[in-house]
């Protein structure tokens, strides 16, 4: 299973998604809100008790931080700095920096055409749910952020889709991350 964790603490919980690949098609099999005030070193040894094939950590800001404790744990983690503008870059071996308009569009395509299974009995699908209905996207422009939520769990998801999409090479080189090449929308160019 492929995580992605959006690193948050005080004021701004940090998430955990679960995704598995098949095809086109994307299923949900984890969701987790961890409770405001988890250490960075919870977040890690939380994420490493999941065993993930690949841990694709928001390392914006503190999050870099959060992305080397779990390099050091010995997880195969992906940080991944959410910037402005249409162009990603490799930062280093195991870092990207990625648009969040590009980070964003492989979710919401798989959302639109109905590609994303996510199980109501799945704990955390109603959360995920109503940030769904907030997330939106305007002339390039994507805000998950909405009433009483800071769009973690979507972006823990879009985390996990992007780290399942480069492990199955459908874009590791930060190249292929430009406008209108995305993982998991090859087939759509």
């Amino acid at each position: 299973m492929f995580f992605g964790l959006d690193v948050g603490q005080a004021r701004d919980p940090a998430a955990l998604a679960g995704v598995v690949p098949d095809g086109e098609r994307w299923h949900a099999r984890h969701l987790e809100r961890l409770p405001l005030g988890t250490s960075y070193a919870a977040m890690v040894a939380r994420a490493a008790s999941l065993a993930p094939a690949s841990l694709s950590i928001d390392a914006t800001g503190v999050g870099r931080a959060v992305h080397e404790m779990a390099v050091l744990a010995g997880l195969p983690a992906l940080g991944v700095t959410i910037t402005g503008g249409r162009t990603a870059r490799q930062i280093s071996g195991n870092a990207l920096a990625i648009p969040k308009v590009l980070l964003f569009r492989p979710l919401m395509a798989a959302l639109s055409g109905r590609r994303i299974a996510v199980p109501g009995e799945l704990p955390g699908a109603g959360a995920l749910a109503g940030e769904m209905m907030d997330f939106t996207s305007n002339g390039g422009r994507i805000d998950v952020r909405g009433r009483g939520h800071h769009g973690d769990l979507v972006t823990a998801l879009a985390l996990a889709m992007a780290g399942a999409s480069l492990h199955a090479g459908k874009g590791f080189a930060a190249a292929r991350w430009s406008a209108g090449t995305l993982p998991g929308q090859e087939a759509a160019h």
